[in-house]
Order: structure tokens, then C-alpha cells, then sequence
């Protein structure tokens, strides 16, 4: 159990990254449950996109919830294209660590169920974002919901 980080695109400090994400899993009593990160570039996340939702597009975090089963509990995987968070990072003042961080609880926000399709569920994903970020970074939620500023 615990996080399991795989890298192909380089440049996230990876052991901060598995700390954050204990933490968080510990904050919403899942600490002995799997949860899979991979840390891709453009391209990766692309083909995840095209192949998994049909968009024919790159994006930047995807999350894909774990199948239930008889096995350990897992909460699934999260994509995270390094390149895409390396230039939204610059583009809203942080580091990329930080909005690596930022991209991953957005994703294990969705494993948990939150969505941001209609107002009310927008502004729980809100407060569950901001809730696991410790008020470190704005969510990615909360920046891109202009009724949340």
C-alpha cells in the first residue's frame, strides 16, 4: 500500500511529492490505501486523453478511479504532465512542485467522487481541494471557477 510515483518526464521533486500525498491520504483516513502517480510529459497524457476519453488532446492531470475488487484497496492512478505544469506554474507564480502537488490533489479530489460539473458540486470539489492543499496554493478548481474568487 502507499504511493507509488513513476516518472518519465523529469524535473518534481518526487520524494516531496510522495510526502504530500501521504499526508493527504492520512488527512481523509485512506493512509494504508494504494494510490498510483505517473509524472509524464505532453504526449503521454495525450495519448492517455485520446485512448481513456476520447479527446485528441493533451491536458494537464487525468485520474482514473481504481476498479472495486477483492484485492487491497487502491484509489486509482493520476497522470500528470510535467511540461503543462511546469507552464502553469510560471504563468500563476509558483513553483512546479507546487503545482504538481496542485494537479494531484485535483486528480485524487476526483477519486474521491468530487466533480465540478454543476455550481454546488463545483463548490465542494472547492473546499475538498483547499482542504488537502493546507491553504499552500489556490486549487485548480478555485482558480478556474470565477464565481470562487
Amino acid at each position: 500500500m502507499g504511493v507509488d510515483i513513476s516518472v518519465a518526464a523529469p524535473g518534481v521533486r518526487v520524494t516531496l511529492l510522495r510526502s504530500r500525498l501521504r499526508g493527504a491520504l492520512a488527512q481523509i483516513g485512506k493512509s494504508r490505501w494504494a494510490l498510483d502517480v505517473w509524472l509524464t510529459d505532453d504526449d503521454g497524457i495525450w495519448a492517455l486523453n485520446k485512448t481513456w476519453r476520447g479527446i485528441d488532446a493533451p491536458t494537464d492531470v487525468l485520474s482514473f478511479p481504481a476498479l472495486a475488487g477483492p484485492g487491497p484497496k487502491a484509489l486509482g492512478d493520476i497522470a500528470v504532465s510535467v511540461p503543462t505544469a511546469s507552464r502553469q506554474a510560471a504563468s500563476v507564480g509558483h513553483g512546479v512542485d507546487d503545482e504538481v502537488w496542485v494537479l494531484c490533489v485535483h486528480g485524487l479530489a476526483h477519486l474521491l467522487g468530487h466533480d465540478h460539473e454543476e455550481e454546488a458540486a463545483t463548490a465542494r470539489m472547492i473546499e475538498a481541494e483547499q482542504a488537502l492543499l493546507g491553504g499552500l496554493v489556490p486549487g485548480l478548481v478555485a482558480r478556474a471557477s470565477p464565481s470562487a474568487g
